[in-house]
């Protein structure tokens, strides 16, 4: 019994440490566009620069909102998924501790 609590803990933990692709991606356009920004000169910091920095950001914000919404779907289709199985398969032994319990 404990190497299933220790098996269980391993997974706690390595399923919690991880962060998702989309995230390291954001991020890292993000820091991009930070770096941009800040290595344009005076001269070059005009409305319209300013504008499309702005519209970019918008676009890196709108693109994780839509990855988070579709991630969600998926993970409540696989909950769903998961638990028409683990119900299938208690049913399943249920009906087989039942059978071989009737035949001893």
């Amino acid at each position: 019994m404990k190497w299933f609590g220790l098996l269980l803990l391993c997974c706690l933990l390595c399923c919690c440490g991880r962060t998702s692709v989309t995230n390291s991606v954001v991020d890292t356009v993000n820091t991009s566009i930070v770096a941009l920004e800040e290595s344009l000169s005076k001269e070059c910091k005009t409305k319209s620069i300013e504008t499309q920095i702005d519209n970019i950001k918008k676009q890196v914000r709108l693109f994780s909102d839509a990855c988070d919404t579709d991630v969600a779907s998926v993970r409540a289709d696989k909950v769903k998924w998961q638990t028409a199985f683990w119900g299938l398969v208690i049913i399943i032994a249920s009906w087989l501790f039942i059978k071989t319990k009737k035949a001893i």
